[in-house]
Protein backbone atom coordinates (compact mmCIF):
# COMPACT_ATOMS: atom_id res chain seq x y z
CA UNK A 1 0.00 0.00 0.00
CA UNK A 2 1.40 3.75 -1.02
CA UNK A 3 1.80 5.60 1.72
CA UNK A 4 1.15 8.84 0.11
CA UNK A 5 3.89 10.80 1.58
CA UNK A 6 4.13 14.40 0.33
CA UNK A 7 7.57 15.78 -0.79
CA UNK A 8 8.67 19.38 -0.42
CA UNK A 9 11.83 21.72 -1.12
CA UNK A 10 12.81 25.14 0.50
CA UNK A 11 15.68 27.85 -0.80
CA UNK A 12 17.68 28.35 1.70
CA UNK A 13 20.11 30.70 0.38
CA UNK A 14 18.93 33.79 2.16
CA UNK A 15 20.08 32.39 5.67
CA UNK A 16 23.40 32.73 7.12
CA UNK A 17 26.00 30.50 7.48
CA UNK A 18 28.56 29.80 10.56
CA UNK A 19 30.65 32.19 8.65
CA UNK A 20 28.04 34.81 8.74
CA UNK A 21 27.82 34.51 4.74
CA UNK A 22 24.41 34.44 2.64
CA UNK A 23 25.18 31.80 -0.66
CA UNK A 24 23.29 32.26 -3.74
CA UNK A 25 20.19 30.37 -4.91
CA UNK A 26 20.89 27.57 -6.49
CA UNK A 27 18.74 25.35 -9.23
CA UNK A 28 15.51 23.34 -8.42
CA UNK A 29 17.13 19.93 -7.51
CA UNK A 30 13.78 18.31 -8.22
CA UNK A 31 14.37 19.37 -11.64
CA UNK A 32 16.89 16.55 -12.66
CA UNK A 33 14.73 13.36 -11.28
CA UNK A 34 11.78 11.68 -13.34
CA UNK A 35 8.85 10.48 -12.67
CA UNK A 36 8.79 6.63 -13.22
CA UNK A 37 11.39 7.02 -15.73
CA UNK A 38 9.84 9.12 -18.59
CA UNK A 39 12.12 12.14 -19.48
CA UNK A 40 9.30 13.88 -20.04
CA UNK A 41 7.77 14.11 -16.26
CA UNK A 42 9.97 15.85 -14.15
CA UNK A 43 9.95 15.38 -10.78
CA UNK A 44 9.51 19.58 -10.15
CA UNK A 45 6.00 19.35 -11.86
CA UNK A 46 4.80 17.94 -9.08
CA UNK A 47 7.47 18.90 -6.31
CA UNK A 48 7.24 22.68 -5.37
CA UNK A 49 10.55 24.24 -4.22
CA UNK A 50 9.78 27.36 -1.93
CA UNK A 51 12.12 30.34 -1.83
CA UNK A 52 11.35 32.99 1.04
CA UNK A 53 11.03 36.52 -0.60
CA UNK A 54 13.28 38.02 1.91
CA UNK A 55 17.01 38.47 1.96
CA UNK A 56 17.32 39.15 5.29
CA UNK A 57 18.71 35.87 7.10
CA UNK A 58 16.30 36.35 10.16
CA UNK A 59 13.02 37.66 8.34
CA UNK A 60 13.41 34.06 5.85
CA UNK A 61 14.25 31.89 8.75
CA UNK A 62 10.69 33.65 9.92
CA UNK A 63 9.06 33.04 6.55
CA UNK A 64 9.75 29.60 6.69
CA UNK A 65 9.43 28.86 9.83
CA UNK A 66 6.07 30.35 9.70
CA UNK A 67 4.66 28.71 6.38
CA UNK A 68 6.30 25.21 6.53
CA UNK A 69 3.41 23.15 8.26
CA UNK A 70 1.23 24.57 5.15
CA UNK A 71 3.86 23.76 2.72
CA UNK A 72 3.76 20.11 4.37
CA UNK A 73 -0.01 19.73 4.05
CA UNK A 74 0.35 21.16 -0.03
CA UNK A 75 2.36 18.65 -0.12
CA UNK A 76 0.52 15.47 1.04
CA UNK A 77 -2.55 16.79 -0.96
CA UNK A 78 -0.62 17.34 -4.18
CA UNK A 79 1.33 13.61 -3.76
CA UNK A 80 -2.29 11.87 -2.87
CA UNK A 81 -3.75 13.84 -6.11
CA UNK A 82 -0.95 12.09 -8.33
Amino acid sequence: MEQCKGLVGVYIHNLKDLAGEQSSKGANPFATFTIGGDQSKKLSSIVKAYDPPYSDSKAAYKHISDNLSGWIEEAVRIRTNN
